[in-house]
């Protein structure tokens, strides 16, 4: 049996061009379980969608790494 995708959101600030937000992207995609990551470049609204569960404390882990900051929405 599949289970059901969920998602998540989040408020990542610091990104400032394509660059930050493809970095920023491809280290979330790196994460077990992520299926999908949106980013709006202008708001930092980061929608996370992932399978199972999704470990909220690498993944925030992940972006302070990258100098930028996250909170969960």
């Amino acid at each position: 049996m599949f289970s059901k995708n969920e998602s998540k959101t989040f408020l990542i600030t610091g990104m400032h061009c394509n660059h930050c937000k493809e970095t920023v992207e491809k280290t979330i995609k790196s994460i077990p379980n992520v299926k999908k990551v949106e980013i709006n470049l202008q708001t930092g609204k980061t929608v996370v969608t992932y399978q199972k569960k999704l470990d909220t404390n690498l993944l925030q882990e992940k972006i302070k790494e990258l100098d930028y900051q996250i909170e969960e929405n």
